[in-house]
């Protein structure tokens, strides 16, 4: 359960609207970062085989390039799935006063 400052926090957010949400949240908070860390990450983790001999830059940033729009896509989805999520545990609404 949200506390009443995330409450206020999210009612603010909520003002801004779900596209603002899914673009801040979404794609730029999760699906760029997630790009980025996968094309620095795979190259270690595959072994490094070298499509570009010689040019290991070359070859991190054609992995980034690769994961680029699926980050975008899993950034949109989340975005997304985070907003019904707060919607239906009505996190968005303000505290009460009470």
């Amino acid at each position: 359960m949200a506390t009443a400052r995330q409450r206020v926090r999210l009612a603010a957010i909520r003002a801004r609207g779900r596209k603002a949400f899914v673009w801040r949240q979404g794609v730029l908070g999760f699906g760029i970062p997630y790009a980025v860390a996968m094309g620095l990450i795979m190259p270690w983790l595959t072994g490094y085989s070298r499509p570009f001999p010689g040019h290991p830059v070359l070859h991190v940033t054609a992995m980034i390039v690769f994961y680029a729009p699926l980050g975008v896509l899993a950034g949109f989805w989340w975005g997304r799935w985070m907003w019904r999520y707060y919607e239906s545990k009505n996190w968005f609404e303000p505290p009460s006063k009470d």
